[in-house]
């Protein structure tokens, strides 16, 4: 189940190794921006970085292709977590990002957590 709604979404988590017992009872609130290092990979090597097969190289900083190849970035503004013996959310933001908001920007982030709170509860009815 995923949503957008202008620069705000909510989503599923991703993992990188096994996915959790019960990880259907948990969205990502993201906040999609225009991607800066988007088609830029050469402009990297250009300056110096080393090419290391999946992800560039420069000093200590690696940086993973797949960041130059979308034309947005997204990041986590807050994780919603369907609590079954409460018959509710939870939400935990990440750390004060939520308060970094525009006012326009919290009344989008705000529909999105409503909808999405309310597709985790309604999945749990079903």
């Amino acid at each position: 189940m995923k949503i957008r709604i202008n620069n705000f979404g909510a989503e599923p988590p991703t993992y990188l190794y096994e996915t959790p017992l019960h990880a259907d009872r948990q969205l990502n609130i993201v906040k999609y921006s225009p991607n800066i290092k988007y088609g830029k990979l050469q402009e990297y090597l250009d300056d110096g970085w080393e090419d290391i097969g999946n992800s560039i190289k420069k000093d200590r900083c690696t940086i993973d292709k797949n960041c130059f190849t979308t034309v947005e970035a997204k990041y986590v503004v807050a994780i919603l977590t369907y609590d079954p013996k409460e018959g509710c959310t939870d939400l935990k933001t990440v750390g004060h990002r939520v308060l970094e908001l525009t006012k326009k920007d919290r009344e989008t982030f705000f529909s999105v957590y409503e909808i999405a709170a309310k597709m985790l509860c309604d999945q749990d009815q079903s």
